[in-house]
C-alpha cells in the first residue's frame, strides 16, 4: 500500500487494517473514517461520557502542560488565539488570564455545557469551518489523529493564521517504540485515523517546524489504563504529568507559518 501521508510504497502492515510507512514513519488507517463516523463517536458512541469534577482536572492539568510548553517556546505575543477540541475550555481560559483574545470549538455538546469559560461553541473542524477571523495561535492538542486528513487540515489551520503565527499540537508520537511496539497506542480504534511523524511536520508546505518535542503522556496512560485515583497524585504535585523523553509515546510540535 502507498503512503497516504508521503506517497511512499515501502510500507507494512501495523495492525488489521493499519499500516505503517517505513519511510516517513506515518502510521495510518488504510481506508480513512468519513467525517460522519467521527461525529457519531462524538455525540453518540463511546466518547460521549458525563463530565465530572475528576475529568475537568485532568484537562486542567493538561492545559497547563501546555501553557508552560508555550512560555518556554514562544513569546507569548498572541493577540488571538483559536483552541481546536478545547474540551472544557481551560486553555482558552489560561490564555485569556495571560490577555489573549482566546476563543475555542468542541464538537462535545455536554462539554460546551459545562465550560469554564465563555467563547467556547460547539462545532467541528472541517472543510466548512470558518472562524471569520485570523489567529497569531492555533491550538490542535489531542485531536489531530482523529481527522480523515491531517496534512489537509494543517492547511485549513494556516489559512486562519496571521502572517508568523503559530500552530501548537500535541499529539501521538509514532516514532516511539512505545508504540511501534504496541504498548500503547490507540490506532487500532475506528474513531482514529493517523498519526503523523515528525518527517510529516517537517515537510508541510508553508510551515517551518520550530520544536519537536516527544514526551511520556504520565497521567493520561494512568487516567486510561490504571485506577483514576492516580489522578490524585498529579493534583498534589507528587507525579509529573509529562516527563520529556526522545522515546516517548506523545509529542508537542510547535509550528510557524511560513
Amino acid at each position: 500500500m502507498e503512503c497516504r501521508l508521503c506517497g511512499s510504497g515501502k510500507t507494512s502492515e501495523f495492525a488489521a487494517g493499519v499500516t505503517r510507512c517505513t519511510t516517513c514513519d506515518a502510521i495510518f488507517r488504510d481506508s480513512p473514517q468519513a467525517p460522519s463516523k467521527l461525529q457519531e463517536y462524538f455525540e453518540d458512541g463511546y466518547y460521549k461520557r458525563r463530565s465530572n469534577p475528576l475529568r475537568m482536572k485532568v484537562w486542567e492539568l493538561l492545559a497547563r502542560q501546555y501553557m508552560s510548553y508555550l512560555r518556554r517556546k514562544t513569546s507569548m505575543d498572541f493577540a488571538s488565539a483559536l483552541d481546536v477540541g478545547t474540551f472544557h475550555g481551560h486553555l482558552v481560559k489560561m490564555l485569556k488570564d495571560e490577555g489573549i483574545r482566546a476563543r475555542g470549538i468542541e464538537p462535545d455538546r455536554e462539554k460546551v455545557a459545562s465550560a469554564v469559560t465563555s467563547g467556547i461553541e460547539q462545532g467541528y473542524f472541517d472543510e466548512d469551518f470558518d472562524p471569520g477571523e485570523q489567529f497569531d495561535l492555533i491550538c490542535l492538542n489531542e485531536m489531530l489523529y482523529y481527522l480523515p486528513d491531517g496534512v489537509a487540515a494543517l492547511r485549513h489551520a494556516r489559512t486562519m493564521l496571521r502572517d508568523g503565527g503559530h500552530v501548537l499540537i500535541s499529539t501521538a508520537n509514532p516514532s516511539s517504540t512505545m508504540i511501534t511496539g504496541g504498548r500503547y497506542t490507540s490506532i487500532e480504534n475506528e474513531w482514529v485515523n493517523c498519526f503523523m511523524s515528525k518527517k510529516n511536520f517537517e515537510s508541510l508546505d508553508g510551515f517551518e517546524l520550530v520544536d519537536y518535542a516527544p514526551f511520556r503522556g504520565n497521567m493520561l496512560h494512568d487516567f486510561q489504563y490504571k485506577s483514576r485515583a492516580y489522578v490524585l497524585l498529579y493534583l498534589a504535585g507528587l507525579k509529573k504529568v509529562n516527563t520529556f523523553d526522545p522515546d516517548g509515546n506523545h509529542v508537542l510540535v510547535l509550528l510557524k507559518k511560513a
